[in-house]
């Protein structure tokens, strides 16, 4: 018969059960015999011998001592009881497992910020070191947000999580790895956001430069350019666009016979009929002077000007949005951004409220997330969206700055 080789032993924790695996190629492997020698004294500390066709043997929990080195050798039988040749003894140690974890986050922690320093700890009773680690944070739902780089630099064991939404659950995850590949991991820790939202009027930043005897106020502010769909978009105020879709309704003369549209209706094959009237077959329309004036849901697209990197935060402000329809929609380099205005009955309530949905796609992330929910506003409050994007973490805010109400 061939020698069975032992496949590679990481280093495992002596207190619980592990299994030796090992590879053999020749004749139907009905038996085997595993024998375990400190690896100092040569002297046989664990022996057995099992009837499996199964290539693995598990060592029971407390049959070895964590902290010491150990060789191991396996010798299998055919059907016929015909012995292999022993394979070459492996190395191995054995290693209590290592502590790790969170050291200022606990299970259903309320994080009070937009933010968190997360801290880990580490620890082993034989001074195994760690070699590597991550952070990663998932939604409510348990689906993967966001995952830290693997760090390498085990002097600091923490890291900045941002973009947290108010009101929100989240799970916290740390994975890492010992130097002699001993994999581990956190629980699923569950935490909850709730915090009181600042103002998002303002885009300063302030830096102290102490040495000069000066403060430094910066604006990190681009002018975006958006396109309307309409030839001759209708103007509020000479500050605001209208974006209301257009409604026909009917001019009466004097004896209450309608009359014409308000707004004309262009189609190719038109027929001008005997009640003096467009056909309205491709929806397009036109004013009394024969211009252009858009679709029947006019829209406004920003590119030009418009682009995200990584990190951005996008503020407008608007009224009158019509329901479950796309207000926004933007495409950059790395962004598809689209912004629709919904409103809904929700669990635990019987009025009604309005939101924002946020659907977002790079080749990273398809994401969609919802603001806050607000009172139904009426048609000439003014709301305010806030969209904040920090590392493929959004954070989509709106408030009615009429009301003030959140």
């Amino acid at each position: 018969m061939g020698q069975p080789i032992i496949q590679t032993i990481i280093p495992f924790d002596a207190t619980k059960p592990y299994s030796i695996k090992f590879i053999y190629v020749g004749n139907q492997v009905v038996k085997h015999t595993i024998t375990i020698k400190d690896n100092i004294t040569n002297a046989t500390v664990y022996n057995s011998t099992n009837i499996t066709f199964q290539l693995e043997h598990t060592i029971p929990e407390n049959t070895l001592v964590n902290g010491k080195f150990y060789n191991v050798s396996v010798i299998v039988y055919d059907n016929v009881d015909v012995a292999s040749t022993p394979s070459v003894a492996a190395v191995f140690n054995c290693l209590s497992t290592p502590i790790f974890g969170f050291s200022n986050i606990s299970p259903n922690q309320i994080i009070k910020n937009s933010s968190i320093e997360v801290q880990l700890l580490y620890s082993q009773l034989e001074n195994e070191q760690l070699n590597s680690w991550q952070v990663i944070l998932y939604d409510y739902a348990q689906n993967i947000l966001y995952k830290t780089d693997i760090s390498y630099d085990i002097s600091t064991l923490k890291t900045t999580i941002e973009g947290l939404l108010n009101n929100s659950q989240y799970f916290f995850q740390a994975i890492g790895e010992t130097v002699n590949k001993i994999s581990i991991s956190t629980n699923l820790i569950p935490v909850s956001v709730s915090y009181q939202e600042p103002s998002i009027s303002g885009l300063l930043s302030l830096k102290n430069i102490r040495e000069q005897g000066r403060v430094e106020i910066g604006m990190n502010v681009r002018p975006i350019t958006g396109k309307a769909s309409m030839d001759y978009p209708i103007f509020i105020d000479n500050s605001k666009i209208d974006l209301t879709p257009f409604k026909l309704s009917w001019l009466l003369t004097d004896d209450g016979i309608p009359r014409d549209y308000v707004h004309y209706v262009w189609d190719d094959n038109a027929i001008y009929n005997d009640t003096k009237k467009w056909t309205e077959t491709n929806r397009k329309y036109y004013d009394e002077n024969g211009n252009f004036l858009g679709s029947l849901s006019p829209s406004i697209t920003y590119n030009e000007g418009f682009k995200i990197d990584d990190n951005a935060v996008i503020c407008f402000k608007g009224s009158n949005f019509q329901y479950f329809t796309e207000v926004a929609e933007a495409d950059t380099e790395k962004y598809h951004l689209s912004i629709k205005y919904l409103k809904g009955i929700f669990e635990g309530s019987d009025i009604e409220k309005a939101y924002f949905q946020l659907d977002i796609a790079n080749s990273v992330v398809s994401y969609t997330t919802i603001t806050n929910y607000i009172d139904i506003p009426n048609t000439t409050d003014i709301l305010l969206l806030y969209l904040k994007i920090d590392n493929n973490i959004c954070d989509f805010k709106v408030k009615n700055i009429t009301t003030g109400g959140a």
